[in-house]
Parts: C-alpha cells; structure tokens; sequence
C-alpha cells in the first residue's frame, strides 16, 4: 500500500465516507495461498461444500476444516487495527478450541520487517499471514482497515466488518456464523 493509498484509507476512515466496497455477504470466498509470518504457506480452500485450511511447511503439513474463519486485514500502522486485534485475541482464545481459526492478513508494504517486531511485542494467538503488494487485499476488495470477514463452515461470507464498529457485533457474528 503506498502512502498515498494510506493517508487515504486513514482519511475515509476519520470521516466515515468509505462505501462498502468488500466482498458481499452470501458469496464464497474465493480460494487463496498465502506466506505466514513463520514461512510455512496457508492455502484457504472450500471443497465438497467445506472449508478447508491447508498449513505447509518443509517437513510438515496440517489440514484444519474450522467451523468459522475469520480474515482480519490489517497494518502495524493501523491504530484502529490494534482495538479490532484486542477483539479478535479475546474471541480465539475463548472459541479457538471451539473451531474457531483467525488468520491475519498484514497489508504492511514490508512485509516481515514490519510484522516480525510487531508481533515479538504484542504475541498473537493466531495464524499471520504477508500480503504486502495487497494482492489478497484486491482479491478481497479491501478499501479500509481493519477489515474483517466472517465465513462459515462452507465458506460463505457471513459478515465484513469495514472499520472499527463494535466488539459485540464482531462476537455475534461470529457465533451465528458456525459457533453456537
């Protein structure tokens, strides 16, 4: 994201004049591959109807079916980022071993060098994925931060949340989606 597109993400965000612009509740989420922070690759799949998290790494693989997934766009230099990661760190660590996966997207510019000493400070429980030439961003048509999807088990959209709005409507949603 270049710091035109920041400084205008961060100017929408102040005046709320965003239009929703994210991928509509109700459409599948479309395949994707990603780096995670520790260098292992995440591929985000729906076969047969089911949600499906493929994690490699050199040695070793783990397929993870969630019940919900949620898709956190973000940036280190996002304030309102870190209020939506409070949310999302006490939502995985109360529903995680309920089939809850949260995967991190970070749209930092450069990638690791950013995210590695962010994250040596703030340890979060979940997967962090690198997109810094956004293009999942794009695929996902991400127009402001934080932006969150919540997808079912089938791998449906069930709820975008497109800047900060509140913890308990992020929670809701989230245990409509797969987790009640």
């Amino acid at each position: 994201m270049t710091a035109y597109k920041r400084w205008a993400v961060f100017l929408s965000l102040l005046t709320g004049s965003l239009a929703v612009a994210a991928l509509p509740r109700g459409k599948s989420i479309p395949a994707f591959s990603a780096l995670l922070v520790d260098k292992r690759t995440i591929r985000v799949t729906t076969e047969g109807g089911r949600l499906r998290l493929d994690i490699m790494g050199a040695d070793k693989r783990e397929t993870v079916h969630p019940k919900v997934l949620v898709l956190d766009f973000w940036a280190t230099w996002c304030s309102y980022c870190r209020v939506a990661e409070g949310w999302l760190q006490k939502l995985y660590k109360r529903y995680g071993k309920k089939g809850l996966e949260v995967l991190a997207i970070s749209i930092d510019e450069d990638g690791r060098r950013s995210v590695g000493p962010y994250l040596l400070r703030h340890r979060l429980p979940y997967r962090v994925a690198l997109d810094p030439r956004a293009v999942l961003a794009n695929k996902f048509k991400v127009e402001s931060l934080p932006t969150i999807y919540v997808i079912d088990a089938k791998g449906t959209i069930r709820s975008v949340f497109e800047g900060i709005e509140n913890e308990k409507s992020l929670i809701r949603e989230v245990v409509a989606a797969g987790l009640e």
